[in-house]
């Protein structure tokens, strides 16, 4: 683990408890006359909000950093009440209803294995819960139609490139005689795997940056001269090659419609919210003070 300079460690210590205390009022707002009191993961939140500012921050500023900071549990608040009332509970049935769709149109299954959130996650549940619920209630706003697919898959090609593979087969021969015998043999079309199997001293050894920068221009089945090694000789052959391509738009076009539709679930969203809070009275705490 690296080590902070001294420096720095005492600079960030001597910001911690020298910065002003502002705690979160018990009750941060009132909706509708329903209390919203404020939690310790809230508290820890404004904490870390606080830090954030520079030593000579405002008045002004901190009053309008909390009433942020107030509006968005305000919204996460509405948005839970907004999902379970429509009977969308942000659960772990959500989330593995909504890891499987996306499993569904992804075309590299093994990458999926390898990146896909956990159903456990509190997020991953209520993006589930979110996207069910405004793929019922409003799915124009979330429609994607081919046009938009298209330039999609026209203006990012780098989302869709496929990567050439070089595979190379290498064996290792101590004896100088042994290999020029086993060189001499793949030149004549003898087989890489059997020859390796009869000369190799040692199993196939990792390609190198150098040994890849050798055979980037060589053919399949082609051969390298003999090469020294750590372990005395060795020889390289091409095994396959493939180049660069792209996967065919149809087969990625229910990934890029779920993509374009995820993005746009925030704007229909925000649209629900303002036309539920707009009908809600809403009372803001008085924003903290320095003691």
């Amino acid at each position: 683990m690296k080590k902070l300079p001294l420096i720095v460690f005492f600079t960030a210590a001597f910001r911690l408890f020298s910065a002003p205390v502002l705690p979160l009022p018990d009750v941060i707002a009132r909706v509708d006359g329903q209390a919203i009191p404020s939690s310790e993961k809230m508290k820890g939140a404004w904490a870390k909000a606080l830090f954030a500012l520079p030593d000579d921050v405002s008045q002004e500023t901190i009053d309008r950093l909390f009433r942020t900071f107030v509006d968005e549990i305000i919204w996460q608040r509405e948005i839970v009440l907004l999902l379970e009332g429509a009977g969308f509970p942000p659960d772990r049935e959500a989330a593995e209803k909504y890891l499987a769709a996306w499993r569904k149109v992804l075309p590299d299954p093994e990458a999926w294995k390898k990146y896909a959130p956990s159903p456990e996650a509190p997020d991953t549940r209520l993006k589930g819960a979110l996207h069910f619920y405004l793929e019922k209630t409003v799915p124009g706003k979330l429609a994607v139609s081919r046009e938009e697919a298209e330039a999609c898959y026209r203006n990012n090609p780098q989302l869709f490139r496929v990567r050439g593979r070089t595979i190379l087969g290498i064996m290792e021969i101590a004896d100088r005689e042994k290999a020029e015998e086993a060189h001499a043999l793949l030149l004549q079309g003898s087989s890489f795997d059997a020859v390796a199997q009869k000369y190799a001293s040692s199993g196939n050894a990792e390609p190198t940056e150098e040994l890849l920068a050798l055979t980037a221009k060589m053919k399949v089945r082609e051969t390298t001269p003999l090469l020294r090694s750590p372990g005395g000789w060795m020889i390289a052959q091409v095994r396959t090659r493939t180049q660069d391509s792209f996967i065919p738009f149809e087969k990625v076009l229910p990934l890029i419609r779920l993509q374009l539709s995820t993005k746009k679930e925030g704007p229909a969203l925000a649209e629900i919210l303002k036309a539920r809070l707009a009908g809600k009275k809403i009372t803001y705490a008085p924003p903290p003070r320095p003691k």
